[in-house]
């Protein structure tokens, strides 16, 4: 295998296996794959390795790279400081033409006009970060990818399957379509029939030709380890009120509208809510016109797992991230803290994209707190922190393991404690039962996780979840 040319231009010492990926990906997979390490491992540092490689071997000019809004800043500074790449941050729709290397948010990017300016403009690489976002074959961001059709294309991503086998086959056929022979073939090869007929060994031999997976148990460079602990919650006497009552509605109307073919969206998100906080309840019980379950989530002013929470901030040298899917929680949990005499910030989705930097910046070198939404548990360095508290879990468990790797990464020195908190008694205990199933299929498919647990799903897959804690409408 040859030797990165672009070595000497490198101010850094890349690891072993961020070259080993780049040099295959140059190599073996003519410039075209999914680099999908676990997080943490630095698919970043790969990408950059390839752009590099192939300007240094004058293969390319043009580079594009799509990401989520918020990471944006992070990959201009990467590319800067680590391979002396100047990317233009596009922000504001200019003309695509103007720069050579150019980010952008794929939300802009899929934008009919400006798709086809950037079609018009022509890019050599298109790189995708947090790919698994083009898993729906019938989105906007898949369609847009498949559009631009650069001759490279490399997708970033830790989870290429969150589901099913249907988001994996998406994903090789943006990168290589002749692979599978197609969705009648794959299907008739890996999905029908039972899962123990399936030749999964034989799946993950072919992914090897289009994915590259590094795993932290099997890279030369040992990570401290990870301490999962999962930390049961007694509801007090008004918390298991409102939870039965918000718990026996959904059981009910869950049926009936299953029955009725009506929509469950609003259930779905009743659900989750209840499963993290009576703040993050109560609107929608309004919203719903159940003012009596509404006014008895009003009542409650403290929930038990903040106490919890409470117990693992008082041990010395934490320093935490705190990961709840609702902004009614967040504001509650800062309240909270704040209450403790412990500084916190807060990150969610309302931060524009350098406010989060700079919020990011402050948590790592000055507040031992950071309460965080989903949109810390994306793409996101957090290396500094050494406890992870999962205060609400997903219902997807790449989900969580994204969260965890935002802290058990590169450059992590401590050992990380994971708390995963739920309540006893209630629907938490059977989602930890789903998530260890939704496991074992990534691992079938694609390889193993660490420990995660002793993943956004679509409708379905929400929905199947309700089926799952509430059983199916009677016919």
């Amino acid at each position: 295998m040859a030797v990165l040319k672009c070595w000497e231009t490198l101010s850094f010492q890349p690891l072993s296996h961020q070259i080993q990926a780049a040099e295959k990906v140059i190599e073996q997979m003519e410039g075209r794959a999914i680099l999908a390490d676990e997080v943490g491992l630095g698919k970043t540092i790969e990408a950059g390795l390839v752009i590099r490689e192939l300007l240094e071997r004058e293969k390319i000019k043009r580079v594009l790279i799509l990401t989520p809004s918020s990471l944006a800043p992070q990959w201009c500074m990467e590319m800067k400081e680590k391979f002396d790449l100047y990317f233009y941050h596009n922000r504001r729709d200019h003309n695509w033409t103007y720069f050579s290397f150019i980010v952008s948010s794929i939300d802009r990017a899929k934008r009919p006009e400006q798709l086809e300016g950037i079609c018009q403009a022509g890019f050599d690489l298109l790189v995708v970060d947090e790919a698994h976002r083009l898993k729906n074959n019938s989105t906007a961001n898949f369609k847009a990818v498949q559009k631009i059709n650069a001759k490279y294309l490399l997708l970033l991503t830790a989870t290429p399957l969150q589901n099913n086998l249907k988001e994996l086959y998406n994903l090789v056929e943006l990168v290589n379509p002749r692979l599978f022979g197609g969705l009648d073939n794959f299907q008739h090869r890996f999905i029908k029939g039972e899962q123990s007929a399936r030749n999964l060994t034989t799946l993950q031999q072919v992914l090897t030709q289009v994915m590259i997976r590094n795993r932290k148990a099997d890279i030369e460079l040992q990570l401290p380890p990870r301490l999962v602990n999962l930390v049961p919650v007694d509801l007090s006497p008004s918390e298991k009120l409102l939870y039965q009552g918000v718990n026996n509605y959904i059981r009910g109307e869950y049926r009936r509208r299953r029955f009725n073919k009506l929509s469950i969206l609003n259930l779905i998100t009743l659900q989750r809510e209840i499963c993290s906080s009576s703040f993050a309840a109560e609107d929608t019980l309004r919203r719903m016109g159940l003012s009596d379950l509404a006014e008895l989530a009003a009542q409650i002013k403290e929930n038990q797992k903040a106490q919890a929470v409470a117990d693992i901030l008082s041990r010395p040298g934490q320093k935490a991230i705190i990961f709840t899917e609702f902004k009614a929680t967040q504001a509650y949990l800062y309240n909270f803290i704040s209450e403790l005499g412990i500084r916190s910030l807060c990150y969610n989705g309302d931060l524009k994209a350098w406010d989060r930097v700079w919020a990011r910046h402050l948590f790592q070198e000055e507040y031992p707190v950071m309460i965080s939404t989903e949109a810390g548990g994306e793409g996101v360095n957090l290396q500094k922190a050494n406890v992870v508290v999962n205060y609400d879990l997903p219902w997807n468990p790449m989900r969580v393991e994204q969260r965890i790797g935002r802290v058990h990464r590169l450059g992590q020195v401590n050992t990380v404690r994971i708390y995963n908190l739920f309540a006893r008694d209630t629907v938490e205990e059977i989602i930890l039962d789903f998530l260890r199933r939704k496991i074992s299929l990534f691992e079938d498919a694609v390889g193993g996780l660490d420990q995660i647990v002793d993943g956004d799903l679509d409708v379905d897959a929400e929905s199947s979840i309700l089926t799952y804690l509430h059983g199916e409408p009677a016919c």
